[in-house]
C-alpha cells in the first residue's frame, strides 16, 4: 500500500475508491495497446499511442487474423476527448470508437466487402515520456482527478498557474494563507499557532522513472525533490498566519522537463506540523503532469 509512512499513511484511505479522471489530455492516452476484434472476421492487434499534438495523438500498430493468419498494419489518431480513428490496409480496413482511461471499445469496418465488427482495447504498458514540445495542461478544476481527494483545504486558498512546454514546465501556486483557516469547519482551528509549516509531496504512478510501485516524493527546504521521509520535510517553515490577506508565491517546478513524469500528482499541505496537517485534513492536489 502506498503511505506517507507513520503518520501520513492517513492520506491513502481513498485509494480503494480512485474515481475517473474527469479532466483528459493526450498524454493520458501514451502506450502499447492490445485489442481484440470480432465479427466477420476476428483476431488482434497491437498498436502504440505516441506523442502527436496538443489536442491528438498519433496512433499506429499491426493486425493479425485468427481465422486466416492474415496481417496488415495501420495507423490513426486519438483526440484528446479519447475519439479514435485508424485506417489500415490501405484504408480499406477503419477502427472507429473511443477509449477512457486504459480501455477502449468500437466498431470496425471492411469498406470493399461492407462487412465489419466490434473491437475492444486494453493498455498493456504505458508511457512514461512524451512530446517536449506539448504545452503543459491546465490544473485539474475537481479533487475527483487525483488519487488522494480526501484534503479540505479550500480550494479558494490556492491558485495555481502552469506555463510552458513538457520540456521546459513551470508550476507556480499562490497560497492564501488568510483564507487557509477560515473557511467552513477550518474556521478557528489554530488560528492563534505562531506558525505553520507548507508541505510539497508528489506522487509519482508505477512505472514512470522505472519505479516498481507509486511512490511518494518530497519537496522540503532544500528544494531538492528526494522520497519521503517521516517526519516529512517541509518546504517552508513557520509561515505565519496573522495578516489578513497573506499570499505566499511558492515555486514548485522551474523550466523543468517533465516529459518522463506523466502521471505524477503534486500535493500541498499546511499545518504546524505533518501531523497536525494531516489530523485536520489541510491539504489537497493542486495538478497532475499531463
Amino acid at each position: 500500500m502506498i503511505g506517507f509512512r507513520a503518520v501520513c499513511t492517513a492520506l491513502l484511505v481513498l485509494l480503494s475508491l480512485l474515481p475517473t479522471l474527469s479532466t483528459a489530455a493526450v498524454s493520458d492516452w501514451y502506450g502499447t495497446w492490445q485489442a481484440i476484434y470480432t465479427g466477420a472476421d476476428s483476431g488482434t492487434c497491437t498498436f502504440t499511442i505516441a506523442p502527436g499534438n496538443a489536442t491528438q495523438a498519433t496512433v499506429s500498430g499491426s493486425c493479425t487474423s485468427s481465422v486466416d493468419g492474415t496481417g496488415g498494419s495501420g495507423s490513426g489518431i486519438v483526440t484528446v476527448l479519447g475519439a479514435l480513428s485508424i485506417a489500415g490496409h490501405g484504408g480499406g480496413i477503419a477502427f472507429n470508437g473511443t477509449i477512457s482511461g486504459s480501455s477502449g471499445s468500437g466498431q470496425w469496418t471492411d469498406t470493399g466487402s461492407a462487412q465489419g465488427g466490434s473491437w475492444t482495447m486494453s493498455r498493456t504498458s504505458q508511457s512514461s515520456s512524451a512530446n517536449p514540445n506539448q504545452p503543459v495542461a491546465l490544473p485539474p478544476t475537481t479533487q475527483n482527478d487525483y488519487t488522494v481527494s480526501s484534503g479540505r483545504m479550500p480550494a479558494v486558498a490556492v491558485f495555481t498557474t502552469a506555463t510552458g512546454t513538457l520540456g521546459r514546465a513551470s508550476l507556480v501556486v499562490a497560497l492564501d494563507l488568510s483564507k487557509v483557516l477560515s473557511v467552513g469547519a477550518l474556521a478557528g482551528i489554530g488560528q492563534f499557532a505562531a506558525g505553520y509549516n507548507i508541505y510539497v509531496v508528489a506522487l509519482v504512478p508505477e512505472g514512470v522513472l522505472g519505479l516498481p510501485s507509486a511512490t511518494w516524493f518530497q519537496l522540503p527546504v532544500t528544494r531538492t525533490w528526494g522520497t519521503l521521509t517521516s517526519p516529512l520535510g517541509a518546504y517552508l517553515q513557520g509561515v505565519a498566519q496573522a495578516a489578513a490577506n497573506q499570499i505566499v508565491q511558492v515555486g514548485i517546478l522551474q523550466n523543468l522537463d517533465v516529459t518522463a513524469l506523466l502521471g505524477s500528482e503534486i500535493y500541498m499541505g499546511y499545518g504546524t506540523s505533518d501531523a497536525e496537517m494531516v489530523a485536520a485534513g489541510r491539504y489537497r492536489g493542486i495538478y497532475v503532469v499531463r
